[in-house]
């Protein structure tokens, strides 16, 4: 799918301590974990790339240098910016606000998702909205219990998709 090439930047947050993988991501930052022998981050450009969008910002974090390094073999004239370890997802973002003029597309660094992308900024622009959130819904992977006021187990649903989305791109 090699597709033309869309203006739109594309700003990847990839700054997180990815603390709860725990060991896993002490020597390497998330988006550096292999998935099919090919990091995350790597998965993400090459999609991105196929349907056209080529002008990254990269918002790092932890283990920036680490990050950079990698990045800069697999994208050529990226925009790299750290805010520093404690900066939040929202400060990564607005400490880049200078190299976004358009229509932006924002996501994370870790998480792989197939969005058609001229689809969804064409949807956006005639929505006329200021913001477009991709999200997905949770499926819970436990079973979950209710019971009534005497502890009796009144309904057993088994890993439902909640009422909820997380952000998704």
């Amino acid at each position: 799918m090699n597709s033309k090439i869309i203006n739109n930047k594309i700003i990847i947050v990839c700054g997180g301590r990815g603390k709860r993988l725990g060991k896993i991501t002490q020597s390497i930052p998330k988006p550096l974990i292999k998935v099919g022998g090919k990091s995350i981050i790597e998965h993400k450009i090459r999609y991105y790339n196929n349907q056209g969008l080529k002008n990254f910002i990269f918002c790092l974090g932890y283990k920036s240098e680490k990050m950079r390094k990698f990045l800069s073999k697999k994208t050529s004239n990226s925009i790299y910016h750290n805010a520093g370890l404690n900066a939040g997802i929202l400060k990564r973002i607005f400490s880049v606000k200078e190299h976004v003029k358009k229509s932006t597309i924002v996501c994370y660094g870790d998480t792989l998702a197939k969005i058609n992308f001229k689809d969804l900024i064409n949807k956006h622009e005639y929505s006329k909205c200021p913001i477009t959130i991709v999200v997905a819904p949770i499926q819970n992977p436990f079973g979950l219990v209710k019971w009534n006021s005497k502890n009796k187990v009144i309904n057993f649903d088994e890993k439902p998709i909640l009422n909820h989305y997380i952000g998704y791109s």
